[in-house]
């Protein structure tokens, strides 16, 4: 759907681009639903120490094995470089030919290499990640306001983010559909749901899912979605 808006009478609509469709659905209205969609994603304020404890502890479980598997690789480092020595010592000694030389320091300098490039992957810091999940969690848990507030640019940032693959609207149902969360947020979304039911808070209900039309989700012109 296209956004325009009708400057006699001051409004702002969405006209649906599907031939056959002809729809044209009010800016306000959509823009109403869009957010009582996103509050649906909001993440309860009360489950947020818990589901940060519940990530930190994965994470941390995580990490030791990586400090295990970090200390293998470079183990083997250090003893890849010790070859590498003793071999460029014995080549300058005379008690190695130099074609031997060649044929295994090429291997050996590849294998080096390749350790160093699982050194680096392996070498993420738990703090930084922490760091991440923080502002993944403020961001879950104030989506709406964020929409509401932010800019053009803000608002087409927090959907592409939410839906990576966009959205879509039902000109009969008037309810909007997602074909797919942002995974990291979904995980998010589900253990907040799991909180506030266990504490006995209703969760707000999934849109529809039938009769679906702009098949390329929403296209906004000058503002809205």
């Amino acid at each position: 759907m296209t956004g325009y808006e009708v400057k006699s009478k001051g409004k702002r609509y969405y006209k649906c681009n599907k031939k056959g469709c002809g729809s044209n659905k009010s800016a306000e209205h959509m823009h109403k639903q869009f957010i009582d969609l996103l509050q649906s994603y909001d993440c309860n304020k009360l489950a947020l120490t818990p589901i940060r404890d519940a990530i930190h502890g994965t994470l941390e479980a995580v990490f030791s094995q990586q400090e295990d598997e970090q200390k293998d690789i470079q183990a083997s480092i250090k003893a890849l470089e010790e070859t590498i020595e003793n071999a460029q010592e014995k080549l300058f000694l005379g008690q190695m030919d130099q074609s031997i030389y060649d044929k295994y320091s090429r291997k050996f300098k590849q294998e080096l290499e390749n350790l160093y490039v699982e050194a680096a992957k392996s070498s993420l810091k738990l703090s930084n990640l922490e760091k991440s999940i923080d502002a993944c969690l403020s961001f879950a848990a104030n989506i709406s306001e964020l929409w509401l507030l932010g800019d053009f640019h803000a608002k087409q940032t927090i959907q592409k983010v939410l839906f990576p693959t966009g959205i879509t609207y039902s000109t009969k149902k008037e309810h909007y559909r997602t074909e797919r969360t942002n995974t990291i947020l979904q995980l998010i979304y589900s253990m907040s749901s799991t909180y506030s039911t266990k504490n006995k808070r209703p969760t707000s209900k999934k849109a529809d899912r039938s009769y679906w039309v702009a098949g390329t989700g929403l296209e906004p012109v000058t503002f809205g979605l």
